[in-house]
């Protein structure tokens, strides 16, 4: 109790250090309010959080016991045994949130009763099998509370106003938050043609959904949702201690996870509403769970983590769920290289266990899928739309459309250059830890990037000194030739795949992590405990990096002095002002707005709007075909309901020179309307402006 307490301490008083993070001027009182919203906002959303965490645990029995006899103690098969149920229960739990969106049945009575049921059989099994005797944290989470401090503070934080490298939350506002209030508009998920991404498989935007339903609405909900992201930052980080935990010292599992959780990228997504860390949950549980479970128990909940990383986030598929499914294939091979369980390895080859366990996880991950190829098949006609639009259609796409997104999604460069990429956006990249490096460009060729690169990779070189250390033990080997093998088949996967956005590397972290835990344990057992200074130091480095991040990348005030991050603690909570800013919001309630280009602030509008992603079909663009007379499209546009146009200018020409636009909503055909008789509301010359339709003609 003494070190939880602690615990709880340190992570406040970092907390509060974290809120006064960028003043311009030293300590500012306000800060130590903003300090105290921040603990508001945390107890406000306490309620919902624990009851799905509650629910998740009780639905994780569903699946049945793990056998863990290849686990050396019983504390370590309790740890598989808790993080697999707990992940497990909850992809569970928001897989029946998903199909009730889906049907349309989602609202509070269905939400709170599938929470109550799983907290049910919670109390049911708690009874059942009485109290687990409870197990001292490790002193070395102490270091991991900084991080996790940050990151709590962050998550109170509005979309918009964290995070340069993400565009400021741009994809939280039109993409991630944006479709779960739409779904919840229409009372159920529904496709949405001007919003590509409501086809993209949205287990975490159903989820958001779900938690807007306990809620009340998505604004209600915000932080709410972010301090979920964190939560599965921190089981994420709760698995890899248990992966490393199956094979070497307790410490060095839990020195991993405080690794994991101080890294920036973990800072910036768990802060978020993002799919990231939910990937990272559900991917984290598996491996530990094929590190260390075993039966069929294990192979049903390895399928269910991989479907659900995967619904979770499209690339967790090539990058999580196959390679875990191809070492799950392979698992006696690797495992026979760990002296302490060759036995029950060999056992394993010669009964088949293996591969009844993978066909049955690859059984159970593809049938995760099937909801999601289902309804992108009864939407569209092509169950992977916007994908494979080559072979099973286009849905309402058109060939311009299919090739703009192709164009976006797709970097055209040769090896060397990918190479190159690779270098910068992960080994030497900031948002994994790197110190120093060259000034970049914030974003070239689509590809976000941070300001600084070609930095001196220290968490990658402990991966590497800790793989090196563990494949010398033959206690460590076997795993850690599995998660190098996991390591190099997503680098090889992003370099020859993706379009090389730094963020898509986090996986990552996962085997990266677990490797230096390895080796960890490795150096701690045979040589001597000394080397968790070590440990704490790199954890430290990295909390720092953290910091400094945090620091570097709130929006920014232009002064006499340059531009500058505004403090943090004047962002917190800040989403009404967010609210009252927008020109938008401050129109009539009857009015109508079409924005073009700029869907920066979709969120935070109150009023009637239409709008479209910057790869489906621009409302305006169809009449400008259609008609060439400006007159008559501003007649379409009033007898659609519309009495304003909302115009992102800068932003219109930055898509039009890298993503694609619409081809015929350029500046000069925007001009031209405008000089027909649009009136500027906001005339604020190259910022976005709100025009006037003027009266409907009669």
């Amino acid at each position: 109790m003494i070190r939880a307490i602690l615990f709880v301490l340190a992570c406040l008083v970092t907390m509060l250090g974290s809120a006064w993070v960028a003043s311009q001027n030293g300590i500012h009182p306000a800060a130590a309010s903003k300090f105290a919203t921040t603990i508001y906002l945390m107890i406000e959303s306490l309620p919902t959080l624990a009851t799905m965490w509650l629910a998740a645990a009780g639905w994780g029995w569903v699946f049945g016991r793990t056998d863990s006899g290849d686990i050396g103690s019983n504390h370590k098969a309790s740890s598989i045994e808790t993080i697999g149920r707990l992940a497990s229960g909850m992809a569970l739990l928001l897989l029946i949130g998903y199909g009730l969106s889906w049907f349309g049945w989602l609202n509070r009575i269905t939400a709170w009763t599938v929470c109550a049921l799983g907290i049910a059989f919670l109390a049911w099994r708690w009874h059942q099998k009485g109290q687990n005797r409870s197990m001292r944290p490790s002193w070395a989470w102490v270091l991991a509370m900084p991080a996790l401090g940050f990151m709590v503070v962050a998550a109170t934080c509005p979309p918009g106003t964290l995070w340069q490298v993400e565009a400021f939350g741009y994809d939280v506002m039109s993409y991630h938050l944006q479709i779960p209030r739409q779904w919840q508009q229409a009372g159920a998920m529904v496709e949405l043609e001007h919003n590509v991404y409501s086809y993209l498989p949205g287990l975490i935007e159903s989820a958001f959904f779900f938690i807007a339903t306990l809620r009340g609405s998505v604004f209600d909900a915000v932080y709410t949702c972010q301090l979920f992201s964190l939560t599965m930052a921190v089981v994420a980080a709760l698995a890899i201690a248990a992966a490393v935990a199956t094979i070497s010292v307790r410490g060095a599992g839990v020195w991993a996870a405080a690794v994991f959780i101080s890294v920036p990228w973990i800072l910036i997504t768990g802060s978020m509403a993002y799919n990231e860390t939910s990937m990272l949950a559900f991917g984290t549980a598996a491996v530990a769970l094929l590190l260390g479970g075993g039966g069929l128990a294990c192979a049903v909940k390895i399928g269910l983590l991989v479907g659900a990383a995967t619904l979770a986030k499209p690339t967790a598929g090539p990058m999580l769920a196959v390679p875990i499914l191809l070492l799950l294939l392979v698992r006696p091979l690797w495992q026979q290289a760990a002296a302490h369980i060759r036995p029950a390895c060999s056992g394993e080859l010669r009964q088949g266990v293996w591969l009844r366990g993978a066909l049955t996880a690859t059984a159970i991950g593809l049938l995760i899928l099937a909801p999601y190829l289902a309804r992108n098949a009864t939407w569209t006609g092509n169950p992977l739309f916007p994908f494979a639009h080559s072979i099973f259609g286009f849905g309402h796409w058109n060939d311009e459309l299919a090739a703009r997104w192709d164009q976006a999604h797709h970097v055209s460069i040769n090896g060397s250059q990918r190479v190159d990429a690779l270098l910068r956006q992960w080994l030497t990249n900031s948002g994994y830890g790197a110190w120093g490096g060259r000034p970049t460009m914030p974003e070239t060729d689509n590809v976000a990037r941070f300001p600084a690169e070609h930095g001196v990779p220290v968490l990658w070189l402990a991966t590497a000194i800790g793989g090196i250390v563990a494949v010398a033990s033959r206690r460590a080997r076997g795993p850690a030739i599995a998660m190098g093998s996991l390591l190099l088949f997503q680098l090889m996967f992003w370099t020859s795949t993706t379009h090389l956005q730094s963020r898509f590397l986090i996986p990552t972290l996962i085997p990266g992590c677990i490797l230096i835990g390895l080796g960890l344990g490795v150096m701690v057992r045979v040589l001597s405990a000394k080397f968790t200074w070590a440990a704490a130091f790199l954890v430290m480095i990295l909390a720092i990096k953290s910091l400094m991040t945090f620091w570097s990348q709130t929006v920014t005030v232009h002064t006499t002095f340059g531009p500058r991050p505004i403090a943090v603690y004047q962002i917190i909570d800040a989403m009404d002002h967010l609210f009252d800013v927008h020109p938008i919001n401050g129109l009539a309630p009857n009015s109508k707005t079409l924005l073009i280009a700029d869907n920066t602030a979709l969120l935070y509008l109150r009023r009637p709007i239409g709008y479209s992603s910057a790869f489906d079909e621009c409302p305006l663009g169809s009449l400008l075909r259609r008609w060439s007379d400006p007159g008559q499209i501003t007649a379409a546009l009033h007898k659609a309901g519309y009495s304003h146009v909302y115009i992102g200018w800068s932003e219109l020409e930055r898509l039009h020179r890298t993503y694609g636009f619409d081809p015929d909503v350029t500046t000069a055909a925007l001009k031209r309307l405008i000089d027909h008789g649009w009136r500027p509301v906001n005339p604020q010359a190259g910022r976005p402006q709100l025009f006037s339709l003027g009266p409907a003609p009669t």
